[in-house]
């Protein structure tokens, strides 16, 4: 006779004929041995064929639909039929925790959080902008490499970066920084220390270079990057070094462990009632000049910090921005004190007195706007009259 597949002929059998060879012991003798497991679950089994179970843990359970509910997470390691809670008699976890301690089961991304980036994540997409990234209390420094470690550096031109969200770890809030010039680098995390690195396609390098964006965290327009595999460690820069660090509430930490995204769009600045000269340099001297190519990234807030303010940063020479000093226009390079950067803020009026144009306040002479006298830019007091306002308008071209 051939062997049963059926584990017993006293109950009606919902599986299909023997007409298979089974791999499950015939049931015409009994068991002399207690089973050392619980009814209805795979914990502690073997993860085979168990005459005594209502439910199975062997392969074939799925194809006789006998599974015992936590099969797929006890014996074949999957997040399928289960809850995607932590369980501790489990061989892989499907909790989002498991992220942190690297103890997922390989399908937890597709059945509990959602699929992972479907994009390549060594191509850039193509409508993505170019950002720099710019530390809080230092602003003529901006993240950038040496080698391949990262560092809070003083530029002129500095590193481009891509902005990609989710990031690579596929959790929502979260973003990966890459390069703009070798998209097949990532700014991730080793040992602590910052550095940019070729992706490999692992969950270590993925969770690496995956941050939460934690936006004016500290200070307003400024963010904050929270590690994803070490939460409560902040990207921070200590010696220019960028290093994964553990919060402090102290105001040096939250000052290192700020940056300005910024999404460099640089401008003309046309005058209104001159609409061929546009903001020019003679020297370092600001003027409005016919023809100028001169242009500008508008960087708001300003370096104040204020709300609804911006500074004018060189786009040829990100260490330099526009100031006035003795009330007239220059383009100076950034100086560390709070002169400085009060003498190239400015508050934002738009569509101050003409459609389309804004007016500049000086954050530290208010009611003083930037205006043109005889083609010079400087600040002057608001009067309220029809020429002041022309002198005072400007429109920003792309």
């Amino acid at each position: 006779t051939q062997p049963s597949t059926q584990p017993s002929t006293t109950q009606p059998s919902t599986q299909p004929s023997t007409t298979q060879p089974s791999t499950q012991p015939p049931t015409t003798q009994p068991s002399t041995q207690p089973s050392t497991t619980t009814p209805g679950t795979c914990f502690g089994s073997e993860c085979v064929y168990d005459s005594s179970k209502n439910c199975q843990c062997d392969a074939a359970c799925m194809s006789y639909s006998d599974c015992c509910p936590d099969y797929y997470s006890v014996c074949a390691g999957s997040c399928l039929g289960t809850l995607c809670a932590y369980t501790s008699n489990q061989n892989c976890q499907c909790d989002a925790a498991c992220e942190i301690y690297d103890d997922c089961c390989p399908d937890y991304y597709s059945v509990c959080a959602g699929q992972p980036p479907t994009q390549s994540p060594t191509q850039t997409p193509p409508t993505q902008a170019f950002d720099e990234l710019r530390s809080y209390n230092h602003p003529d420094h901006y993240i950038g490499v040496k080698g391949d470690e990262a560092y809070i550096i003083k530029q002129s031109s500095p590193m481009k970066w891509a902005i990609v969200s989710p990031g690579l770890c596929g959790k929502s809030g979260t973003i990966s920084i890459q390069s703009a010039d070798k998209p097949t680098k990532y700014l991730r995390h080793m040992k602590f220390l910052l550095r940019v690195d070729e992706y490999t396609d692992t969950d270590s390098y993925r969770k690496d270079a995956c941050f939460f964006l934690q936006k004016d965290k500290w200070f307003l327009g400024h963010d904050a990057l929270e590690s994803v595999n070490f939460p409560g460690r902040f990207i921070r820069h200590q010696g220019n070094h960028l290093k994964l660090h553990l919060c402090e509430s102290t105001a040096i930490f939250e000052m290192d462990a700020s940056f300005l995204v910024l999404s460099p769009t640089c401008s003309l600045f046309q005058s209104q009632n001159f609409p061929t000269y546009s903001f020019g340099l003679k020297g370092d001297a600001v003027y409005i000049m016919e023809g100028s190519v001169d242009r500008w990234v508008t960087v708001s807030p300003g370096l104040t910090g204020h709300p609804n303010t911006t500074s004018f940063r060189s786009c040829n020479d990100a260490t330099k921005y526009l100031r006035h000093s003795n009330y007239d226009f220059w383009e100076h390079f950034y100086e560390n004190s709070d002169l400085y950067r009060k003498e190239a803020t400015f508050f934002q009026h738009k569509d101050k007195w003409f459609n389309g144009y804004s007016a500049y306040e000086s954050i530290n002479f208010p009611l003083h706007f930037i205006r043109h006298q005889n083609f010079r830019l400087r600040i002057s007091p608001y009067d309220g009259s029809v020429p002041y306002k022309k002198d005072g308008s400007f429109h920003a071209i792309n």
